[in-house]
């Protein structure tokens, strides 16, 4: 079973967030983080208007089984959401105060995990579900969510995107 947003428990006392996290972990109830979505929509029309994501520390301190993902594309509920899993570790490192590889591990490993995919990894015998990211560390990956990658399902490649730039010359400056 998983939970998603549950952006409530982010704004609890941290005594509550951690009794509730603490029966999420027993209930074996996973939570999903939507970074993108609970920035964007909450505290909308009060003052101050709080923004957050749920309560990640207390849920992980309990053992609770997190990870990150989107869940809306351009609509009213977030008008510029992407789906992009560079943008949500992102969001995690910035809002969520995640370190970059424990960031990584929330909207790849974790997320699989979560929704009860099989695990992948570039690994003799695991399964081949794996995104190519041209970058020179995961640090730039992340930071620059270059569009530059090519997607593999089981093994076969079902998506590349190349982006070609071309500068002005000399001649079309003067």
């Amino acid at each position: 079973m998983t939970a998603s947003h549950c952006v409530s428990l982010g704004q609890q006392a941290t005594a509550t967030a951690a009794a509730v996290a603490a029966e999420l972990a027993a209930a074996g109830i996973g939570v999903v983080t939507l970074p993108a979505t609970n920035l964007y929509l909450q505290g909308r029309g009060t003052v101050p208007a709080l923004r957050g994501l749920t309560a990640l520390d207390a849920l992980e301190a309990a053992g609770v089984r997190t990870a990150a993902g989107g869940d809306n594309v351009s609509d009213p509920f977030n008008p510029t959401g992407r789906l992009d899993p560079l943008e949500v570790a992102s969001l995690l490192v910035t809002a969520g105060h995640r370190s970059l590889a424990r960031a990584w591990e929330m909207i790849g490993a974790d997320a699989r995990a979560i929704i009860g995919a099989v695990p992948a990894a570039p690994e003799p015998g695991s399964r081949a579900d794996l995104v190519a990211i041209r970058a020179r560390s995961l640090q730039e990956a992340v930071a620059l969510a270059p569009a530059d990658r090519w997607v593999w399902r089981a093994g076969r490649l079902v998506s590349r995107t190349e982006v070609r730039r071309h500068g002005a010359t000399a001649e079309l400056d003067a």
